[in-house]
């Protein structure tokens, strides 16, 4: 096996986005030669160490090396000089600049500079012409790179690095405008595009960022803190208070006197409100997905159209058809449905959506069993499912009555753990 160093210059071969065959350049005697193998990743420019098969394949009188593995190279002062006096950056070293520059750095030298360019472009004025072109150029190659380390480095999650990537596939950003939406805009990039948990973006926000009492930030703990109550609640709206008071409680801003902690929460509630991550109605705060989630479940109830009734004495001969059904299946001998099962049992079958409510003990699971066999006298060439919240309420159904079938809505609308959607609808 072969160690070189260099870096790809341009892939003249991809296939299927994996297998590749491309120039790569070797920095100690600027030969050119071909290499080959799963190299897709390699970004082009960046300085590689890879290893290669001594026996190229020869093709078309070209001797092509099989690269069995890669990694990015650690720069120390003399590669790092080498490769400023490479091809790529050649034309804008001149008058010892690369010394000049080297003296300036100690070893991590292309995150030093990409992090810092304003100290970068200092350290010499007279050619600061050639250091803009160097950043630039630098930048372009190693922007995904040496965020990349950072994150791996760090322990960040990568999936919004990835998602960041994506996007640049569309907008080009320069790294400095990567940077500011790391340092500045991340989390309304995360919920923009729902990509992590909103403490996994948190976490890379404070990296980058620093600022523990961000009003970015602030405004999305408010939002979180909301989302929790809600749960908690099973609403869809709480009090501002409330969730001030769990900010507090949680310990967010312990070290800011209280007439700046006022301040902050109120500047973080109207960056909340600006960018949509609350709604607020008559005192009542609402989050944005619990608002429109809200309008549309509303809006689309109102558009269904009405069901024909069904006549008292039919419904009548059916509810006692039932009640004679489940006093056999049950041994129950006095078994009848009372005035408020029988009432939900009318509203349900003269109505396209009805809401039925009842605690513990209360006869529910009886009561759909109930409502299967009545929709099955009514429409008996018609298909029914019944789903639940929890896996555990649709066993306790299934005990109940196997016929009813039932699931959790999760399983029947196939919802997908990765991308967070369902596939049916």
């Amino acid at each position: 096996m072969l160690k070189t160093l260099g870096y790809i210059k341009k892939f003249t071969y991809i296939k299927d986005n994996k297998w590749a065959v491309a120039e790569f350049l070797v920095l100690n005697d600027n030969k050119l030669i071909k290499i080959s193998g799963f190299i897709n990743d390699i970004v082009i420019g960046v300085l590689y160490q890879i290893t290669l098969e001594l026996i190229p394949i020869s093709r078309n009188n070209q001797n092509i090396f099989n690269c069995t593995y890669y990694k990015v190279q650690d720069m120390n002062e003399k590669i790092f000089i080498d490769y400023l006096n490479s091809d790529l950056f050649n034309k804008y070293i001149d008058n010892n600049l690369d010394n000049i520059i080297t003296t300036n750095y100690t070893c991590d030298y292309i995150k030093e500079i990409l992090f810092d360019k304003d100290q970068f472009l200092k350290i010499d004025l007279n050619l600061k012409s050639n250091l803009k072109n160097i950043y630039k150029k630098l930048s372009n190659i190693y922007k995904f790179t040496i965020l990349e380390s950072e994150f791996t480095e760090n322990n960040l999650d990568l999936l919004l690095l990835k998602s960041l990537k994506e996007l640049d596939k569309q907008h080009n950003h320069s790294f400095e405008e990567l940077l500011n939406i790391l340092i500045n805009r991340i989390l309304d990039f995360n919920y923009l595009h729902n990509i992590v948990d909103f403490e996994i973006a948190d976490k890379i926000f404070l990296h980058f960022n620093k600022d523990r009492y961000s009003v970015i930030r602030i405004a999305y703990y408010l939002h979180y803190f909301c989302s929790k109550i809600l749960k908690s609640k099973s609403s869809t709206y709480t009090s501002m208070q409330s969730i001030k008071a769990f900010l507090i409680e949680n310990k967010m801003l312990p070290f800011l006197e209280q007439h700046s902690s006022e301040e902050l929460i109120n500047n973080s509630i109207n960056y909340a409100i600006k960018n949509k991550l609350f709604i607020i109605k008559k005192e009542k705060v609402y989050t944005y997905q619990t608002y429109t989630d809200e309008l549309n479940i509303a809006w689309y109830l109102t558009r269904k159209k009405k069901v024909k009734k069904l006549n008292h004495f039919k419904f009548k001969k059916y509810v006692n058809q039932i009640e004679q059904e489940v006093k056999k299946e049950t041994n129950i001998s006095n078994f009848k449905y009372d005035k408020s099962q029988v009432n939900a049992l009318k509203k349900f079958i003269n109505n396209r959506f009805i809401v039925i409510t009842g605690g513990h003990g209360t006869g529910k699971i009886t009561l759909i069993k109930g409502l299967v066999k009545l929709f099955k006298k009514v429409y008996p060439n018609s298909n029914f499912r019944i789903a639940t919240p929890t896996g555990r309420a649709a066993a306790r159904i299934k005990e109940s009555f196997e016929e009813s079938n039932a699931t959790t809505i999760h399983k029947l609308l196939q919802y997908d753990v990765e991308t967070r959607k369902f596939k049916k609808k």
